[in-house]
């Protein structure tokens, strides 16, 4: 992961490749992020977000760009072992 993160240009860069019909919202989002801040991240990762485009799959139900970035925060916060579950406190 990249010690500064520049917001803007991982914005532009998003914006860029969604304008030139690269990618649909959701797999922009990953791809900026991946450039911009996670290099390492398995470029799959930006397949995987091809399921969200149009609110999941065309159902209008969440942003693409908001479920791109869930994406991201997944990969970069989340294990990949079983963990137990953790019940949110009220």
């Amino acid at each position: 992961m990249v010690k500064e993160i520049n917001i803007k240009q991982v914005q532009d860069d998003a914006e860029e490749v969604f304008k030139n019909g690269g990618f649909y919202c959701s797999e922009a989002v990953i791809h900026s992020v991946r450039k911009n801040i996670v290099p390492e991240m398995p470029e799959a990762i930006v397949s995987a977000g091809s399921a969200f485009p149009i609110g999941a799959g065309g159902a209008k139900c969440m942003c693409g760009a908001v479920s791109g970035a869930v994406i991201c925060l997944g990969y970069v916060l989340a294990g990949c072992s079983p963990q137990p579950r953790q019940t949110p406190k009220a």
